[in-house]
């Protein structure tokens, strides 16, 4: 692919990202959704473009969304986990362990859990979940490991269906 469609490409990924952070700002109940889908638009740069490229463009996303978003719940959400895990899960998969890419996933999950909660905690003002017992705590954990696993599933299921499906239908004379 020559420079210029990829420059588009990324341009337009880019573009598409940050409109849909600036829609969960207007959609609070949409705050942890949208940042998943951003995250999944990158695994179409991943695939046909690099993953540094990947890179530029979470990075790009994370910034005009730190300026222009409003929820930042949902822009921390992206930052610290949603937006980087696509391109981390191409790494992590390349592991021949499955015990240990299981564990280092769950590993990067739960400090991005922990970074997320200290900094909702002391700029955003998420401290009710802080009040809470410690059996809720741990049913709210244990749910979000499931979520996890389930955006790492999906993400997997959408990375098949656009290798197979998406890429060869739409794509297949935009990436020669």
């Amino acid at each position: 692919m020559k420079g210029t469609k990829q420059l588009a490409f990324c341009g337009i990924i880019s573009a598409i990202s940050v409109a849909l952070m600036f829609i969960s700002g207007i959609f609070s109940f949409l705050s942890y959704a949208i940042p998943g889908i951003c995250g999944a638009l990158l695994i179409m740069v991943i695939i046909n473009i690099s993953k540094s490229k990947s890179f530029l463009i979470y990075i790009v996303v994370c910034t005009l969304s730190l300026l222009i978003v409003a929820n930042k719940t949902s822009v921390l959400a992206y930052i610290l986990l949603l937006g980087y895990y696509p391109i981390l899960k191409f790494f992590i998969e390349n592991i021949e362990n499955k015990f240990f890419e299981f564990t280092l996933k769950l590993l990067v999950f739960l400090v991005s859990l922990v970074l997320f909660l200290v900094i909702a905690y002391f700029f955003v003002g998420l401290d009710l979940l802080f009040s809470l017992g410690p059996i809720i705590l741990s049913i709210i954990l244990f749910s979000l490991i499931l979520m996890f696993f389930l955006y790492d599933f999906c993400l997997s299921l959408f990375i098949e269906y656009y290798k197979n499906v998406l890429k060869p239908k739409f794509f297949k004379n935009f990436f020669k």
